[in-house]
């Protein structure tokens, strides 16, 4: 929650998507522990954050806001990711906004709370991981090899910027992710230590890890 020296925070959970790679309808139902993905985040963002926005797949609002405690907005996600980004970007009421995918739901509060923090000093921050191994760039067929130490940096969301970091009035510029939202050449991204946990769920392989591994090590566990 913010404190008198603080801007108003608000959460952004982006959940409208279809699930059409994971084949198991859309991420924001699928559960663990007997609650749905987007009861998980939305559960944990409560508590660092003065206002949750969920933007829910289109056509089902009503089921989201079902799963969901009152306090918790709810709207229509857009037909793509941009379009669902700028919704909420939109219906954000506060200053300091953090972004976060309902398909990384094993984020915990000390890393929602360090990138607000650090979003909060600097502009805009993300979490990240060392790549650890390294990385080929290809150009044209060619492939040129990263140092991966100390090398690139892997983004994971939760990604926090100020409302005044915005790069355009409706916040998003075309074609781009979430942190396009706020990237400029003149406004360095800072980066906050990420999760080895906080894996996203995009394929099948993904959601075995998520239900099988980590689900069971934190306690979220059916039945």
């Amino acid at each position: 929650m913010n404190s008198p020296s603080q801007s108003r925070s608000s959460a952004l959970i982006a959940a409208a998507g279809q699930g059409r790679r994971l084949g198991l309808g859309p991420k924001a139902f699928l559960t663990l522990g007997g609650r749905s993905l987007v009861e998980i985040v939305a559960s944990k963002l409560l508590k660092v954050t003065d206002e949750v926005v969920v933007a829910a797949p289109p056509g089902q609002r009503l089921r989201a806001v079902r799963l969901l405690p009152g306090e918790v907005r709810v709207i229509d996600g857009g037909t793509d990711r941009q379009d669902t980004l700028i919704r909420l970007t939109d219906a954000a009421e506060g200053d300091l906004l953090l972004f976060h995918f309902v398909a990384r739901p094993f984020a915990t509060l000390e890393l929602y709370r360090a990138v607000l923090a650090a979003a909060q000093r600097s502009g805009a921050a993300s979490a990240c991981m060392s790549a650890g191994v390294p990385i080929g760039v290809e150009n044209a067929g060619a492939l040129r090899i990263l140092d991966a130490t100390p090398g690139p940096r892997i983004l994971q969301t939760p990604r926090a910027l100020r409302r005044d970091r915005l790069a355009s009035p409706k916040g998003v510029v075309p074609e781009g992710d979430c942190m396009d939202i706020c990237t400029s050449p003149a406004m360095p991204l800072i980066a906050v230590p990420g999760e080895e946990s906080n894996i996203k769920i995009t394929s099948r392989i993904d959601w075995d890890i998520a239900r099988d591994v980590i689900a069971p090590r934190l306690g979220l566990v059916d039945g």
